[in-house]
């Protein structure tokens, strides 16, 4: 049987590889279907965002918790508690599956400096005294060095700020401050050093977010050092703890989105439980997200339909020909004893190893399409940007199957009718005048093509009058009757020049019949008179 295959294939090489073609062009345009509309609608997130981002210079991924400690609590206790809010932000964030930078933030917004001269019935100068983690990787220094971890040989702890911070406050470089409770100025007191002035370092955008008007009243020292030592000195009441994580959006899955904003608003209601503030600036955009994706899913598929549509003709086409052409095998075959199962039985295996290459290559295929769909404005018109991130993915392989599964219905079609004939049967309908197919009957081509162009014009006409009385919508979405439309257009007017085409070969013969050398003549003829009609394909 795999012989007989084989040979068959091997005998009709050129049939099988249009087939091929055809049929890789099938199950790629197919998978392209999820590629290019997740990769669209992970563009079209990352621009809303991105928007959001330069109108309101607010850094739309951020995942921001804060939480107000108990100004009673102990040092055992004000760790006790940030360790335990810090794990429990940590373990709901790590759900949800995404990079992201992490800065944890502790301060104290009650101190005063109690040796800070001021003049007469001046008020103290107020100040807080913070630590965030990782900061030395994301600032530059401009003035004076980076901090060190513990105290230093003057017995103070050392600190830094930002220019602003140095102007609000008063303080200056190199030198110390006590630092007292403001609210008991006779409890301890811890010393601090200011021995540079910071700004953020260039490509830390992420983990300044926030901006630095939070800390124009602030000095900040490391964090290790804060929790570690500074702390138990008994001068400090932590006033807050701040996690805040910095998502990089660019690198969400919007195949997940749903689920991530499912999670986002079950961790909301959970930190109202613990009393911790939590704010997302992309959570409102992402929820409003939903709904234009939809449409976008919606417009997608309308704009795949007549591409699928012509190639399944195509396909359609070229099998009805490959089938023409043997029927007489086919004859053969069965007049030699061959049973009406087995003689499709060849058929079905040479569709399913067609089928097979073309589904496990056009993912491949489609991918490519799509990048390079992705890096153009229009037809041949490329731009200066990076292309849509256009990545495989499992629905791929799935749509590249279902079009296998398509294009394997689609061939086979046509051997159904074909073995039912005899040998003698065969050579009787090669003699008997062609018969209209049902399409012809029906006048589908002339119902399309009078059917979408009517459409068309009532439409341009309803358009106008809507115009001419003022009335706009300027967010209406696009009516999916015109992809309707333009498809029975396109398919219309295909069947119309397979209806003529045999006319037209007719006329062309008829018109340079003194002029055409016998072998044009004879293939001019054969064609216009074709009892099957197989030769206009």
């Amino acid at each position: 049987m795999f012989t007989l295959l084989l040979r068959k294939m091997r005998n009709t090489k050129w049939m099988v590889f249009c087939l091929l073609i055809g049929c890789i062009m099938a199950c790629a345009m197919m998978a392209t279907i999820p590629i290019y509309m997740n990769a669209s609608l992970q563009r079209m997130l990352v621009k809303d965002l991105e928007t959001f981002q330069q109108t309101y210079d607010i850094y739309p991924g951020m995942y921001n918790t804060k939480y107000s400690l108990n100004m009673s609590l102990n040092p055992e206790g004000q760790r006790e508690m940030i360790e335990a809010t810090q794990k429990a932000v940590d373990d709901s964030f790590a759900g949800l599956g995404v990079e992201a930078t992490n800065k944890r933030f502790v301060s104290d917004d009650y101190l005063y400096a109690a040796n800070f001269a001021t003049e007469a019935g001046a008020d103290t100068v107020k100040m807080h005294l913070g630590a965030m983690s990782g900061i030395e990787d994301n600032v530059t220094i401009t003035q004076g060095r980076m901090f060190e971890k513990g105290k230093n040989a003057n017995g103070a702890y050392e600190v830094i700020a930002t220019e602003r911070a140095m102007k609000v406050t008063g303080i200056a470089v190199g030198q110390s401050y006590d630092l007292a409770n403001i609210f008991d100025p006779d409890s301890e007191q811890i010393r601090v050093e200011v021995t540079g002035v910071f700004e953020p370092k260039e490509g830390s955008e992420a983990y300044w977010a926030e901006g630095l008007d939070d800390y124009v009243s602030s000095v900040l020292a490391d964090y290790d050092t804060y929790m570690g030592e500074m702390l138990d000195t008994g001068a400090l009441h932590t006033s807050q703890f701040v996690n805040n994580y910095a998502i990089d959006y660019n690198k969400l899955d919007m195949t997940s989105l749903d689920s991530f904003s499912e999670k986002i608003n079950q961790h909301a209601e959970a930190y109202k439980e613990v009393k911790v503030t939590f704010s997302m600036p992309a959570k409102e955009i992402i929820e409003d997200y939903a709904g234009r994706a939809s449409q976008l899913r919606l417009v997608l598929w309308l704009l795949q339909i007549p591409i699928m549509l012509m190639i399944l003709f195509y396909l359609f086409m070229v099998a009805q020909l490959n089938v023409e052409q043997e029927k007489n095998e086919i004859a053969v075959f069965k007049s030699r004893g061959a049973s009406r199962g087995q003689v499709m039985l060849i058929y079905a295996l040479e569709s399913l190893v067609i089928g097979a290459v073309s589904a496990a290559a056009a993912p491949f295929a489609g991918l490519l399409l799509c990048r390079i769909l992705g890096a153009s404005n229009g037809f041949m018109e490329f731009v200066n940007r990076s292309s849509i991130p256009a990545r495989l993915s499992l629905p791929a392989f799935v749509y590249s199957f279902i079009a296998s599964a398509v294009f394997f219905a689609t061939t086979m079609l046509p051997i159904f009718p074909a073995t039912k004939e005899t040998i003698v049967g065969h050579k009787q309908s090669k003699a008997k005048k062609r018969k209209l197919s049902l399409w012809e009957k029906t006048g589908l081509d002339i119902i399309l093509l009078g059917g979408s162009v009517a459409w068309l014009y009532f439409y341009k006409k309803e358009q106008a009058q809507l115009l001419s009385e003022g009335v706009t919508d300027s967010t209406a979405t696009v009516n999916p009757m015109l992809f309707v439309a333009s498809t029975g257009f396109i398919l219309g007017c295909g069947l119309l020049i397979i209806r003529l085409y045999p006319f037209v070969i007719r006329l062309i013969a008829f018109a340079g019949k003194r002029f055409w050398p016998p072998s044009i003549h004879v293939s001019l003829n054969n064609i216009g008179r074709s009892s099957t009609g197989r030769e206009k394909f």
